[in-house]
């Protein structure tokens, strides 16, 4: 691994230390998030020489359910499933705190169904699946207090319905998922807690 030096000017890195604050980053851990937002952004700009798909088979095995790892997380009824803790079972999905917290607040809401599109669903579940989603982003919007909330709706690349919910904070970048946060385990249960208390209200 090669190691890169870059020289910046007090009131630049101010800036920096400022932004990475409103994220909720520990002024201690400033410059490694910093490291992690100009790699993000690296890899962004370069090319990558993968198409990201997996074998069709394993593709069509997935879409009839086969081996989905969302369906095995939704059967998991403990605190922690292996990829975030477990807030709420609303009508016609879960909402988990995702266990990588390098988006300050981030959520993901997953059909308890498996389906592979939101256009699948039936009427009803398509609306009480909305209702969900609008419960879960005003808890977490009662909870973190973020500016804006981006909402990405399942991906191209897993046949399991799902929405990721990603509180946005002023200057922050865009979001992403190259690096890793992990948090004290007491912030998870305060943070699990308080969504449950908002999604009550």
């Amino acid at each position: 691994m090669k190691t890169v030096t870059l020289n910046l000017e007090d009131e630049m890195f101010a800036k920096i230390a400022g932004i990475a604050k409103q994220a909720g980053i520990a002024e201690q851990d400033t410059a490694e998030w910093f490291t992690q937002q100009v790699q993000q952004r690296l890899e962004e700009l370069l090319p990558s020489g993968s198409s990201g798909w997996m074998p069709r088979e394993q593709w069509d095995a997935l879409v009839r359910g086969e081996n989905c790892a969302f369906c095995a997380q939704l059967e998991k009824n403990g605190a922690f499933d292996g990829y975030g803790f477990i807030i709420a079972d609303l009508s016609v999905t879960r909402l988990k705190l995702t266990k990588n917290q390098y988006i300050h607040g981030e959520c993901i809401l997953t059909s308890k169904h498996h389906i592979k599109e939101f256009y699948d669903l039936s009427q009803e579940d398509r609306s009480l699946f909305i209702e969900d989603l609008a419960r879960s982003a005003k808890a977490i919007e009662k909870v973190f207090a973020p500016l804006k909330m981006s909402v990405d709706m399942g991906s191209s690349g897993y046949p399991h319905l799902y929405c990721r919910l990603k509180p946005r904070y002023y200057g922050d970048a865009a979001p992403g998922h190259m690096a890793e946060r992990i948090l004290p385990s007491h912030e998870y249960a305060k943070y699990v807690s308080e969504l449950r208390a908002a999604l009550a209200e």
